[in-house]
C-alpha cells in the first residue's frame, strides 16, 4: 500500500503528520509504529526548524510504502541536503548530566530505523527511512 500527503512547513502540521502515519500504518505493531512516527517526526521537525525559512516552496511531502515486509517513508522537500545517514555518536549520559537540550534527534532516528538515505534530486532532497518488519 502507498500513501502520500503534503504538509506546510509549520510545526503545527506535525500533529497532522503523526495522525497520517498512524492511519496509514494502523495494522503495525504499536512499538514499530511508534518508531516510524518518532523518526519521521524528528526529520520533519528538524527540516522546519533549520531549513524552512530558506526554501522557495514551504511544503514537504511524506510518502509511505508498506509492502514486502518493510515500511519505507520518503520525505521530499526543497531544503539543502543534510547527510543524516552518517553515523552520529552521542554520549546520552553526558547530555543528561550537563542538562543539554537537543542533539539526540538524529541519534534516535538512527537507533529506531533500519536504513536511512538522502538523495538530492534537482532542487529537492529525498530522505528515505526504512523499517523491516
Amino acid at each position: 500500500m502507498r500513501f502520500s500527503r503534503t504538509f506546510r512547513f509549520d510545526l503545527g502540521e506535525i500533529s497532522f503528520l503523526r495522525a497520517f502515519i498512524r492511519e496509514a500504518l494502523s495494522d503495525l505493531d504499536e512499538i514499530v509504529l511508534n518508531h516510524i512516527i518518532l523518526a519521521t517526526d524528528e526529520i520533519c521537525t528538524n527540516a522546519i526548524q533549520h531549513g524552512g525559512a530558506h526554501i522557495p516552496v514551504p511544503v514537504f511531502t511524506v510518502s509511505i510504502l508498506h509492502a514486502n515486509g518493510k515500511v519505507e517513508v520518503e520525505i521530499t522537500d526543497s531544503t539543502q541536503p543534510f547527510p543524516i545517514e552518517k553515523i552520529v555518536e552521542v554520549d546520552c549520559w553526558e547530555k543528561i548530566r550537563n542538562r543539554e537540550k537537543g542533539g539526540l534527534g538524529l541519534f534516535l532516528v538512527q537507533k529506531v530505523m533500519d536504513e536511512i538515505s538522502v538523495e538530492a534530486m534537482g532542487n529537492h532532497q529525498v530522505i528515505r527511512l526504512r523499517k523491516f518488519i
